[in-house]
């Protein structure tokens, strides 16, 4: 999909969840939302495309998660860090 819409891709919005989680936007009972790398999004796969498509800006949406929301933001920040891009 980013490839198809490589012209008008200009963001990336960055948000993981565990792998086999519903994919609509209802209310679920249970926490599907974990922080980056923890879930089933192949997120250096993502974000070298984002990369050569020129994509200079990406949004975090961190969800409610296990983690306390700052402890949650820190993990998802030094997972990014991490990630080797190519």
């Amino acid at each position: 999909m980013m490839k198809k819409y490589k012209d008008r891709l200009v963001l990336v919005h960055l948000k993981d969840r565990v792998a086999g989680s519903p994919v609509n936007y209802a209310p679920q009972e249970e926490q599907h939302i974990v922080e980056l790398g923890k879930g089933s999004i192949p997120w250096p796969k993502l974000l070298a495309q984002a990369r050569a498509q020129g994509v200079k800006l990406a949004l975090l949406d961190q969800d409610e998660t296990t983690l306390p929301v700052f402890e949650s933001m820190k993990v998802d920040f030094d997972y990014l860090k991490s990630v080797k891009l190519g």
